[in-house]
């Protein structure tokens, strides 16, 4: 394996409420997901399983996939982005447009690629929501500067080979040439051969670390899994300039390279040192490349290299190398000149909680020389690093002197935040042109700033924190979630709280996509949350089943906050000796009596009568508070229980399963120490060994139940309609075959939403996305892709449904949430906009006009914006509240009213927000999102009318389906002309209006002969230009 780093010789809320806060944990994180997919045979992951999980949803579009039409989307509901608007994930590719420095590309792990014209202010998904979301390395052309490359596959970070198999391998390469704006896979670059790894295979085009262009002749070059390619056409053809010739055993070969120089070329790279081939080499021309001897201090085994040439002097190179054993060195090279210089010695090393230089296995490590200075040297690992003397001097305590902790995790070294900035450094480069700006990209998305600045110390702070970070997160949408929660109950309630992987808890109470979230306190990797019906009360937890109870409305000030979970501690000193937890360990509150907790601890079962009682502070090894009962009679043999589910309709009824396949049913869960267990899964059917991902329970009747299997080529899905007494497999086409075996996805949760009226809906979560059924048929079962262009194929990690107002809320591993309305299980297609007028690309369009969308139904209003944006800079010119008089509502048709002129010979685009308009069964129109779905550009003439002359042009009857009758009132003009437009913006029929009284000028035009639909009446007048809608039936 291959990477590649370049470089060229050319706002996030933090908490005021102070409480110790726990740090992530990767590679526990790594085991956990590896549990839940393995096969069960092997204990691994299938080598290659993302591609061929995709591969079976691609192939099998009339059996998972909705037809590829505008109804498509809707199906199953009318899913909207809703956060966390403020929060990015993991990045690892950054890129800004040389010649504009508002244009910048940025590349989630997980997420996909997003691009803002605005310098970071906001941002649009430019990938597809169906295409490969693992975005490693982006670069532009220096010559055709309208070219640009994304690689994907990320080599360390999901669940990595040497777990033995990777959630997020890559798709070849990806090539735009407008701009960034649109992307299309380079067919060359498709994995097709494959290279020998970890005892199976990998294709080599699947772990693409990174670009890199030449700017002299566009040169393509690309470090990917066997070794570095280079192309000379664009990437339609590529040969490989530099052979890794690793021998394979449980990890990866990777490279970095780095680029300088406009007239002299040099390149550097370092190969893993599993490889036959290992070491650090160079080249003049990326074609030819010579090993240099490595120093002598160099370890004997290392995992990855990071290389940085000095862009004021390219003779000066520095090599960052790290591996397991957390062996970390750093030299200084001088080509032709002193060679090897070793400043390892002082590499950051604080102490304390997390004071050390630390790159979890190579995770999180980046190097960056400063522009104009060769001994400006920038390292990353879990924090950020800088030293203006190339570490000559170490960083101190005091984080003063020449070597100084800048990002990532706070000098305080307390395990809070770096204020404005994320823990595990993923990416760094400077602005084009500058020498002291620069874009950070990390676990927590994005961050902006000025390098070289010394500020003091932040309010609140004990230690110098030199760097002022801006976070550039709004609308980045890349987190990755293990939970959502949701008020369960109360209809209406708009609060969210969420569980991501190493950025804690967040929560919000709004329903727009752009609203800000509040981190809640204690940090680490966010888990299982809950929020209490009707209360200011909200759980989270933290990795290993670290759960806290908070309490008040603001996520940063709680009036009260207290660890609930069990005592770790000993018995001897007062706690309860739980352990075993798992790293992300479930806990349920009973949903008749939600003072009641259940929480797993290994093999043994938990519970608590009132845990709103529990008042005994902030302590990540929990409480010590009396209250907390061992369920004795729940206790298991083998294996870690994975999930709870309780009952509502029969109460106290818990079903729980484990990491093994155990599946169990306690009645009077709520009382004693000892309630009635039953074995539910001996002799059912069930893969053996697998891992029980989710339980769902029927609010309505507690023995129809349903149990999912989360590891690949096992049966997924199975339901029971006696309590758990017999069970039939309903996995149908999730699985590519009925026992299970083939390419079927990894199926993480099933929820059962009950809507207002109607057959019930089910809703798996899937590695692949999100799917629904309303009909059980066994194997036969028929389960479609619910919002295949919306949420895509981003694997869905746990869904909440609400009966009492048809609220959907989905949780992703990379694209935060999402949520939908479905109130009626008859009809669960959102209404569809037929017709848009102007149409879209219309051009020549008034500057008075009006919008006019028509639906497929008839529609009321429901919330939300429609916004007007400037296609050359994203500029807002218009926010129109749905509800408010600009927006009128006749039965299929919406007439929207900006009221003000738009400017002429502008294009500009629409924006509908999700929810902004529903039909009669409550299920809310999915919205109208980017610059191509509506746009249109005005007229040169300025010729207009404001709103209030608009009242005066009366046209009736309307609908109509023969004669309209047209009066302008009050304009004192003579003569006037009737212009009829259809949806493609044609001119079908026009007519002459003449005064007849009291000012007025009026006519009649005959539509008879028309097509049904809805058109566009202008009347032009010396000085106006006025429009309505005209609906023919």
């Amino acid at each position: 394996m291959i990477f590649i780093v370049f470089g060229w010789i050319t706002a996030q809320a933090q908490q005021t409420t102070k409480v110790k806060k726990v740090k992530e944990n990767r590679i526990e994180r790594l085991k956990h997901e590896t549990m839940m997919l393995r096969d069960p045979a092997t204990g691994k992951i299938p080598l290659n399983m993302r591609e061929k999980e995709l591969n079976y949803v691609y192939s099998s579009r009339a059996r998972l996939l909705p037809s590829l039409n505008p109804n498509a989307r809707t199906t199953g509901g009318a899913f909207s982005i809703r956060g966390p608007y403020n929060v990015g994930g993991r990045t690892r590719a950054l890129g800004v447009d040389t010649r504009n420095t508002s244009i910048i590309m940025i590349g989630g792990a997980s997420g996909g690629l997003y691009r803002s014209t605005n310098g970071g202010t906001s941002w649009t998904m430019v990938s597809s929501p169906n295409t490969n979301p693992s975005i490693t390395g982006i670069a532009q052309d220096p010559i055709n500067q309208d070219t640009w490359y994304y690689t994907t596959g990320e080599a360390i970070g999901t669940v990595s080979t040497n777990m033995g198999g990777a959630t997020y391998l890559g798709d070849g390469v990806f090539k735009s040439t407008d701009n960034g704006a649109t992307w299309s896979q380079l067919s060359s670059t498709k994995p097709t051969s494959s290279v020998t790894f970890g005892g199976g295979t990998r294709a080599e085009w699947q772990f693409c670390h990174d670009i890199v262009i030449d700017p002299i002749n566009s040169a393509v070059l690309v470090a990917n899994f066997k070794g570095v390619y280079r192309s000379t056409d664009g990437g339609t053809s590529w040969t490989q300039v530099l052979d890794a010739k690793a021998s394979f055993t449980t990890d990866l070969t990777q490279m970095d390279v780095l680029k300088t120089g406009v007239s002299s070329k040099v390149y550097y790279a370092g190969t893993h040192s599993s490889g036959t081939n290992k070491g650090f080499f160079t080249s003049t021309d990326g074609i030819t490349w010579t090993k240099i001897t490595s120093p002598g201090s160099m370890p004997t085994s290392w995992e990855r290299i990071e290389v940085a040439i000095a862009p004021s002097n390219s003779n000066i190179v520095w090599f960052f190398v790290s591996n397991q054993s957390k062996t970390y060195k750093l030299y200084k090279y001088e080509a032709g000149g002193a060679g090897w210089t070793d400043r390892s010695a002082n590499l950051p090393a604080v102490g304390g909680n997390v004071g050390n230089l630390n790159t979890q296995g190579s995770y999180n490590m980046i190097m960056s020389v400063k522009p104009d200075n060769e001994n400006y040297v920038f390292i990353g690992g879990t924090s950020l690093y800088r030293s203006s003397d190339g570490f000559a001097t170490a960083v101190n305590t005091n984080n003063t002197g020449n070597s100084r902790w800048i990002g990532g995790y706070s000098p305080d070294n307390d395990i809070s935040r770096y204020p404005n900035h994320h823990p595990d450094i993923h990416s760094f480069i400077f602005m084009p042109n500058s020498n002291t700006e620069v874009l950070c990209g990390h676990d927590g998305g994005v961050s902006k700033g000025d390098i070289t600045a010394t500020d003091g110390t932040p309010t609140g702070r004990s230690k110098p924190h030199p760097v002022t970070w801006t976070a550039l997160n709004n609308g980045y949408y890349t987190t990755q979630a293990y939970s959502i929660a949701i008020d369960p109950t109360t209809s209406g309630d708009n609060r969210l709280i969420m569980g991501f992987q190493d950025n804690g808890n967040w929560s919000v109470n709004a329903t727009g996509s752009t609203s800000v979230w509040g981190e809640e306190v204690g940090g680490g990797d966010g888990c299982y949350t809950a929020i209490v019906a009707g209360k200011n009360i909200r759980y989270i937890s933290t990795q290993n089943g670290s759960v806290a109870r908070i309490e008040g409305t603001d996520p940063q000030n709680p009036t009260s906050n207290n660890h609930v979970h069990p005592s770790k501690e000993s018995i001897a000193s007062g706690g309860y000796n739980v352990s075993g937890q798992l790293f992300v360990n479930p806990f349920i509150l009973d949903k008749n009596d939600q003072k009641i907790m259940y929480y797993p601890a290994g093999t043994e079962l938990w519970r608590h009568k009132d845990v709103e009682s529990i008042n005994t502070g902030w302590n990540f090894s929990g409480t010590k508070a009396t209250g907390w009962e061992q369920l004795t009679s729940a206790s298991i043999g083998s294996g870690k229980i994975s999930v709870l589910a309780v009952s509502k309709s029969t109460a106290n009824v818990l079903y729980y399963g484990t990491t093994d396949g155990q599946l169990y049913k306690l009645t009077n869960a709520n009382t004693g120490t000892s309630p009635t267990r039953t074995n539910i899964y001996t002799g059912k059917g069930f893969p053996s060994g697998a891992h029980v991902s989710c339980i769902a329970v029927d609010e309505e009747d507690a023995n129809n139940v349903f149990v999912t299997f989360s590891n690949y080529k096992v049966k997924s899905v199975f339901h029971s309609t006696d309590g758990g007494s017999n069970w039939t497999d309903v996995s149908g086409n999730l699985e590519e075959n009925t026992d299970g075996s083939g390419n079927g996805a990894s199926v993480r949760w099933l929820a059962i939403h009950k809507p207002a009226t109607g057959n019930k809906l089910y809703y798996a979560g899937t590695s692949t996305g999100l799917y629904f059924t309303n009909a059980l048929n066994g194997t036969s079962t028929s389960w479609t892709q619910v919002s295949a262009d919306v949420i895509g194929n981003v694997p869905v990690s746990m869904i909440k449904t609400r009966s009492v107002d048809g609220l959907i809320a989905v949780g992703t591993h990379g694209k935060g949430a999402f949520s939908a309305t479905v109130t009626d299980g008859n009809n669960t297609n959102a209404p569809i906009a037929n017709t848009l007028l102007p149409a879209n690309n219309g051009t020549n369009i008034s500057v008075a006009t009006n919008l006019v969308i028509t639906f497929n139904e008839n529609v009321a209003k429901g919330t939300g914006n429609i916004t007007i944006k400037k296609d050359t800079d994203d500029a807002v010119v218009a926010t129109i509240d749905v509800t408010s008089s600009q927006v009128s509502v006749s039965n299929a048709t919406v007439t929207i009213d900006p009221t003000n002129n738009l400017a002429t010979s502008t294009k500009f685009y629409v924006e509908v927000a999700s929810g902004a308009f529903k039909n009669g069964s409550g299920t809310s129109f999915a919205g109208i999102s980017g610059k191509n779905s509506w746009a249109f550009t005005t007229s040169s003439s300025a010729v207009g009318i404001s709103s209030s002359l608009q009242q005066l042009l009366k046209i009736y009857p309307n609908p109509t389906s023969r004669q309209v009758s047209i009066r302008l009132e009050k304009l004192n003009v003579e003569l006037a002309k009737a212009e009829l437009y259809n949806s493609k913006g044609e001119l079908v029929a026009e007519k002459l209006l003449r005064q007849v009284r009291n000012n007025d000028v009026e006519g009649g035009l005959d539509v008879s002969k028309l097509p049904k639909g809805t058109y566009v009446l202008k009347v032009i007048t010396p000085k106006q230009v006025i429009s309505r809608t005209l609906v023919v039936q």
